[in-house]
């Protein structure tokens, strides 16, 4: 067996040991987590990046027409073969062949003194620049939502499927009990088909809520890159959340976020961008009209540049202006002009849509954070009322004080009650972080916080 070369064997060392942190990595996958590996996979944020580098490159590609240009034009040629013919009066011409080497070259430099053209499209360039620096801090945000909103997802998906694995191990004690009492002669064949109903309506909820965690985690692994993820390597919600945590996730006022929204928001920020983008882009229009004026500057020298000029050699140097007056263009331009000032016009309309579809958002997701300590409150009282009720009709039922379906009942309230008390408890963070977004102001503190609900733990599935 022949032995590993060296740097063969440091590959697979590396590899292996990639191979145990990305384990490690998916083994504590905790929401911090997943969003830093949703920033280094996720191909929608890639693109965003990409897409903010590209935009950086409109300032200098417009400053370009403002800066002096200058260029260089040289000519050799070491070989040239020439006949010339020259009248010699009555009698035949004289024919005269000859070789030489010619060259020319000349240098311009020209600099631009008046263009109002170029410095409003220098002026849309730097708009243009900030408007994706406000699109890529937007993107941040969204990622850090999208990842939150997944991860939790997944867990509120995970608890729906434990809560209805419970209440069909419930019916499945409950149809045992039914089939010993009739057994006894003290219960009925209908207690049994009723439980058996409810026993089949539960087989088909915890087929369903296997199946959307599945897609609820296949989306979390594309966002992320961790194929192997699992519910299994997620940490759960903190179970004092609802007693400990909730009360104390109060909000600010809603006229506080609307403020905080108009000197924030990135999509007002774009909108801004648009309307001064296109503000300009009437007066670049116009600018057609305007004169330019350029300052120019050359060197050339030549020396038998042509067959005029065989054997003779230039050289000259100057400096001059350059003035281009524009008279008529065909209409071209005022049509142009035109056609901006109708693109302002939109764009401020849409900016009033943006802030009015804007602030009817920030609301929305206003009440959701704002009732959500008192909605996870009642949903406890809730819970707790279910459970009295479920323990009480068992227990009047092993007396004869109520019947099979009373607990059927029973226990579908507790059940009903359980699911809406995580729902409550996994909508108030996804509502708080999308307030915080809409208003542009979801940073990374912010996730920071959020992990602090989930407990150091694994999901038993």
């Amino acid at each position: 067996m022949k032995p590993i070369p060296n740097h063969k064997r440091m590959v697979r060392t590396m590899s292996f040991i990639g191979a145990i942190l990305f384990v490690q990595a998916v083994s504590a996958a905790d929401l911090l987590t997943l969003y830093a590996m949703a920033v280094d996979k996720d191909p929608a944020f890639q693109a965003a990046r990409a897409d903010w580098a590209a935009e950086q490159e409109r300032k200098p590609i417009a400053r370009a027409a403002l800066l002096p240009k200058v260029s260089l034009n040289y000519q050799n040629f070491p070989i040239n073969h020439q006949v010339a013919k020259q009248p010699k009066g009555n009698i035949e011409p004289v024919r005269t062949q000859r070789s030489y080497t010619s060259f020319s070259g000349k240098l311009v430099m020209t600099q631009a003194l008046y263009d109002s053209g170029a410095v409003a499209r220098f002026g849309q360039a730097e708009n243009q620049a900030l408007a994706a620096d406000e699109k890529w801090k937007a993107k941040q945000q969204e990622l850090r939502l999208k990842v939150t909103t997944a991860y939790v997802e997944v867990l509120l998906l995970t608890e729906q499927y434990k809560l209805a694995k419970a209440q069909r191990n419930a019916l499945a004690e409950q149809l045992a009990r039914n089939s010993m009492a009739l057994i006894r002669g003290d219960g009925t064949r209908t207690d049994i088909a009723d439980t058996e109903a409810r026993l089949s309506f539960a087989d088909v909820h915890l087929i369903d809520a296997e199946d959307n965690i599945d897609i609820a985690l296949r989306a979390l692994r594309s966002l992320t890159g961790a194929d192997q993820l699992e519910t299994a390597n997620l940490h759960p919600l903190r179970p004092d959340f609802a007693e400990k945590i909730a009360p104390g996730l109060q909000t600010e006022a809603l006229e506080e976020w609307q403020r905080i929204a108009l000197s924030s928001s990135a999509e007002l920020a774009l909108q801004r961008y648009s309307i001064e983008i296109a503000r300009l882009e009437i007066r670049s229009q116009q600018a057609g009209h305007r004169p330019t004026l350029e300052l120019m500057a050359q060197h050339s020298r030549s020396e038998s540049e042509s067959a005029s000029t065989y054997n003779q050699g230039f050289s000259s140097s100057g400096i001059g202006i350059a003035l281009n007056i524009p008279l008529f263009s065909g209409g071209g331009i005022s049509a142009s002009a035109r056609r901006a000032a109708y693109i302002l016009q939109n764009a401020s309309s849409v900016f009033d849509v943006t802030k009015s579809e804007l602030f009817l958002e920030l609301k929305r997701q206003y009440r959701l954070s704002q009732g959500g300590p008192a909605r996870i409150a009642a949903s406890l009282k809730a819970v707790v009322a279910a459970q009295i009720s479920l323990a009480g009709n068992q227990r009047a039922m092993a007396v004869g004080e109520r019947v099979n379906l009373d607990v059927l009942n029973a226990s579908q309230q507790l059940y009903t009650a359980q699911r809406d008390l995580a729902k409550a408890e996994f909508d108030l963070i996804k509502a708080r972080l999308a307030l915080r977004y809409k208003a542009g102001v979801l940073h990374e503190a912010d996730l920071h916080e959020t992990a602090t609900y989930f407990q150091r733990g694994l999901v038993d599935k």
